[in-house]
């Protein structure tokens, strides 16, 4: 009986042995797939984790852990140097599973939805990786087509890639691979439109063009004003140039915005659209010192007399003064008004331009000297919240003392809600996410099998 037991327990111990010796195997019986592999989890495209979300450096996504830590890092630090070199961006996705979606389908979609690559140059290259499927699938953007055709794709992955991951070394295949990908794209050129383009440097030559352009065509109008019988008076011709000047100002001031926006719009380098602008803006004081140049000459012009038609002469301010009235030259010593006197020699004719200076006064309607302004201003009552306040104005004329007072109604107080500490919140700090370019698929690519 002892010895019949003793071949049972001997028989049980071979029997777990050997099944000990191929459990471990997957029931396919290929050893390069995990044992669990059927528990693993069955991505949507919706449900691949985006490396960027935590981190704006990384490209790799790995949920699964097929590739090491230490490949993961690998590949982020070439795909991180190529981006920093070209704008390129590379995105590589390792997953166990997408179910039974299409990787070719799967890959546009997950493309389009990350936005691989930079706007408008597209230069975006999805490498995605399924194992269950035993597939690798290189999306590409439209802006590498011409770089990365389909042939070339196909022979990066059956080269490079293939090979290794027959053996299940993802590790070395992936690797490759992306190295392979880096040393054909690394060379070529994109534009950043995420960082905007670069304004090309003979643009700058725009704000003295426009300085020049504006001189002459001062220039031109100053001769024209001068020449022109429109105008009786040096006052009209003075004035006419001061306008003409203003609305220059205010042309460039509004072809500034213009420019700026529209250079904005197509993607221009902020800091070159602020130079430009800056510069542009800086136009504007030189062309105000030569719309008062031009303007002064006009004023100062000498003009044929109306009496006999001999050429007048401009009176300095210490002469003209006997030629005026008591109200002009009080007006002249307030700096109200400044007049200029022509005194024509031959008949003695006198002819008095006025020009008004400091806007605070106007005419005085007892007296008409242009000396009325604000002189006081003083709340009669004060306003609450049931009833409204009053001001008072008191305005005064500094030649013959008329004033006048005007009654200002002020609004009642009104009641303000207290600002409290709402629901508002700080944010939890800087987590360093980021996301890619807003690139698009150009559908091409190539996908291999193992």
């Amino acid at each position: 009986m002892d010895c019949i037991t003793k071949k049972l327990f001997c028989a049980i111990i071979l029997t777990l042995v050997s099944i000990g010796g191929v459990y471990p195997q997957d029931a396919t019986g290929d050893r390069n797939l995990p044992s669990d592999i059927t528990h693993n989890k069955q991505y949507t495209v919706d449900e691949v984790p985006n490396p960027k979300t935590n981190d704006a450096n990384a490209f790799v996504a790995n949920p699964d852990g097929i590739i090491s830590e230490e490949t993961v890092y690998q590949l982020n630090t070439m795909l991180q140097n190529l981006e920093a070199k070209n704008k390129a961006e590379i995105a590589v996705v390792v997953l166990n599973s997408i179910g039974d979606n299409d990787i070719f389908d799967f890959g546009v979609e997950l493309f389009e939805r990350w936005g691989i690559g930079k706007k408008r140059s597209d230069n975006g290259l999805l490498i995605l990786f399924v194992l269950d499927q035993r597939k690798i699938r290189f999306e590409t953007g439209y802006g590498l087509e011409g770089i990365l055709p389909d042939a070339i794709c196909k022979r990066i992955q059956m080269n490079e890639m293939v090979p290794y991951f027959k053996e299940g070394n993802y590790d070395e295949g992936m690797i490759r691979g992306v190295q392979k990908v880096v040393e054909t794209i690394e060379n070529e050129e994109f534009i950043d439109s995420n960082s905007k383009s670069e304004f090309p440097s003979f643009a700058y030559v725009v704000p003295i063009a426009v300085l020049l352009i504006v001189i002459i065509a001062m220039l031109l109008r100053s001769n024209t004003i001068a020449k022109s019988k429109k105008f009786k008076y040096n006052s009209e011709r003075y004035n006419a140039m001061k306008a003409y000047g203003s609305l220059i100002i205010g042309m460039i001031f509004v072809g500034i915005i213009i420019i700026v926006i529209t250079l904005a719009v197509l993607g221009v380098n902020l800091v070159s659209l602020f130079l430009l602008g800056f510069l542009l803006f800086m136009d504007m004081i030189p062309i105000n010192i030569l719309k008062n140049v031009f303007a002064n000459k006009l004023r100062r012009q000498s003009v044929r007399c109306k009496n006999c038609g001999a050429l007048t002469k401009l009176l300095s301010e210490t002469n003209d003064n006997k030629y005026l009235t008591l109200e002009q030259s009080f007006e002249e010593k307030i700096k109200s008004v400044d007049y200029d006197v022509f005194l024509c020699e031959n008949c003695g004719r006198v002819e008095i331009n006025k020009y008004n200076e400091k806007p605070k006064y106007s005419d005085c309607p007892q007296c008409g000297t242009r000396s009325f302004c604000l002189a006081n201003s003083y709340i009669a009552i004060h306003p609450t919240y049931v009833s409204n306040g009053l001001r008072v104005n008191v305005t005064r004329c500094k030649y013959c003392g008329y004033q006048e007072e005007k009654r200002v109604s002020i609004p009642r107080l009104t009641h303000t809600s207290s600002g409290g500490f709402g629901g508002s919140s700080f944010g939890g700090g800087s987590s360093g996410g980021g996301s890619f370019g807003g690139g698009r698929s150009g559908g091409g690519g190539a996908t291999s099998s193992w």
